[in-house]
């Protein structure tokens, strides 16, 4: 039920100039998290954006939400089954309601949430969710079958349907009174089934929430603060001086000192640390520029030099070890290797040489330059150096240090050559960054591979891991051998809770404090 505004409660806590309030007593439960972030709470608006995507997880329930495993785990459907292989029955938990005390639903009155909501919500997905339209779009049908239980038709096995990201597991469900469509996207008042409820919001700066009194779960915090803290040295001052009980990506110089003080460092995935190239940018379009590039990276001294021991990994592809079936060093390390004199033979064949004896390869005319574009980070002083490494041998390197939200546009719309690239924790993430279905979404290298379309095809149409995890790792061999991408190392995790927040995972895409499994509370000395 929402109470009064936030801003009408008694202590103010001052983060970098931004003033959020909150009651810190033992007996009124706040949960601070610091966040990087955050410019929406519609659900339509929330892939590939962590912070929108958490709010989001707090404010609606999904069908089914995942573990830090891929696990299902019931929601909002209580159980499902699969009468065959096409086939998809969900038993939505009855008793749950929409929140109510809002401008549809007066204080207690909200109603019962049924099937038809659901068949609503995955309406609105299919037609606006971008990175969710490839699921969708395998979808043949989604019925009611009554008010509590929902068929879903595919148009082949969908194994994947209830596991991993982009999937249903991160389709959140909202009323048809909360959304009005427009000629490209739909609103969506911010007024859901789930644990908290919206109280305030600024688009990069905060969230306020406090607890659904009506939850089926009986929900132990009264409020949860995201506070968007931009600068990583800033958002560690802001945790150490107890503004923030949870620390997102503490830049991994800091990760060691925090471990002594005490802090808790928390998360099962760490992050994929990489190059990723535009194919359908010039010169980056010609596999011997990116192979020329490759060779004259040093990334064994680049990466070492900046990552403390023991907390990264040197990686060739994109998928870690926490996804078991498909992390394949072996595989993809014969595909690294480093040799200056090799890559400048492989751009002087795509005719990129020093023509005038000015310092600098050039073609045409044209002189070679390279504008990575990234965001804040460790890596940034990684790329920093390799940056360095192209420019001593006549490539004008440089690293644009872009903020989160502008970086992740200029990604999806192909404003991008050379770009720090990302990954997917979840076990199908290779599919969202290399399907050519994900265009102009997650495959934000704008690949059109046939080959590796009937791959990753392949892969999601498997049923047993293993046999999937060998599809998934031909995928990503293509991707290493054709250098549509080059790995750098895996940053082991680096987010830290103080020991008094109790039940707390770190989000791994959803940010899940209330659910079947746990129930995050605050209990200090």
């Amino acid at each position: 039920m929402n109470k009064v505004l936030v801003t009408t409660l008694a202590v103010m806590l001052v983060v970098g100039g931004l003033a959020v309030t909150g009651v810190g007593q033992d007996d009124y439960q706040v949960l601070k998290l610091s966040e990087i972030l955050l410019d929406s709470v519609n659900p339509t608006l929330m892939m590939g954006r962590p912070g929108n995507m958490q709010v989001c997880s707090l404010m609606y329930d999904s069908m089914v939400i995942i573990d830090a495993n891929f696990s299902p785990k019931p929601e909002i459907a209580e159980s499902w089954e699969r009468p065959d292989d096409t086939t998809w029955i969900f038993n939505i938990r009855e008793g749950m309601t929409w929140q109510d005390g809002n401008e549809i639903w007066a204080e207690g009155e909200g109603r019962a949430v049924t099937a038809h909501d659901v068949v609503f919500a995955y309406g609105i997905h299919a037609k606006y969710s971008m990175p969710l339209q490839s699921t969708f779009s395998r979808i043949l049908s989604v019925t009611a079958l009554d008010d509590y239980t929902v068929e879903i038709k595919t148009d082949g096995p969908m194994h994947n349907l209830i596991t991993g990201t982009q999937t249903l597991t991160m389709a959140p469900i909202f009323p048809p009174e909360a959304v009005t469509e427009f000629e490209n996207g739909a609103d969506v008042l911010p007024i859901g089934s789930g644990p908290f409820e919206l109280q305030e919001f600024v688009a990069g700066s905060k969230a306020i929430l406090t607890k659904n009194e009506d939850y089926w779960i009986e929900v132990k915090l009264d409020e949860v603060q995201k506070i968007v803290i931009n600068d990583p040295a800033a958002r560690v001052i802001a945790f150490e001086a107890g503004e923030v009980d949870y620390l997102q990506s503490a830049p991994l110089p800091d990760a060691p000192r925090l471990l002594d003080l005490g802090f808790l460092r928390v998360g099962t995935f760490g992050g994929w640390r990489g190059i990723g190239f535009n194919v359908t940018k010039a010169p980056y379009d010609d596999y011997r520029v990116r192979e020329g590039i490759s060779l004259l990276l040093d990334v064994d001294s680049a990466w070492q030099a900046i990552v403390p021991e023991g907390l990264g990994v040197r990686s060739y592809g994109q998928q870690g070890p926490w996804n078991p079936y498909n992390y394949d060093p072996e595989g993809l390390m014969d595909f690294d290797r480093f040799d200056i004199d090799e890559g400048l033979s492989m751009l002087a064949d795509a005719g990129w040489t020093d023509s005038d004896g000015d310092g600098w390869l050039d073609k045409n005319g044209e002189k070679f330059s390279a504008n990575i574009k990234t965001w804040g980070g460790d890596q940034v002083q990684v790329l920093t150096i390799l940056a360095t490494q192209l420019q001593q041998v006549g490539i004008d390197a440089q690293v644009q240090v872009l903020e989160t939200a502008t970086y992740a546009q200029d990604l999806a719309t192909g404003n991008s050559d050379i770009f720090f690239d990302y990954t997917y924790s979840s076990n199908t993430g290779l599919y969202a960054l290399f399907h050519s279905s994900k265009l102009y979404a997650s495959n934000t290298h704008f690949l059109e591979d046939p080959i590796m379309d009937l791959l990753l095809d392949a892969a999601m149409a498997q049923a047993d891991p293993e046999i999937q995890g060998q599809y998934f790792k031909a995928a990503q061999r293509l991707a290493v051998a054709n250098r549509y991408i080059i790995g750098m190392y895996y940053s082991l995790p680096s987010n830290f809770v103080y020991p008094y927040v109790k039940e707390f995972v770190a989000p791994y895409g959803f940010l899940e404090l209330v659910n079947v499994e746990r129930n995050v509370y605050i209990e200090k000395d």
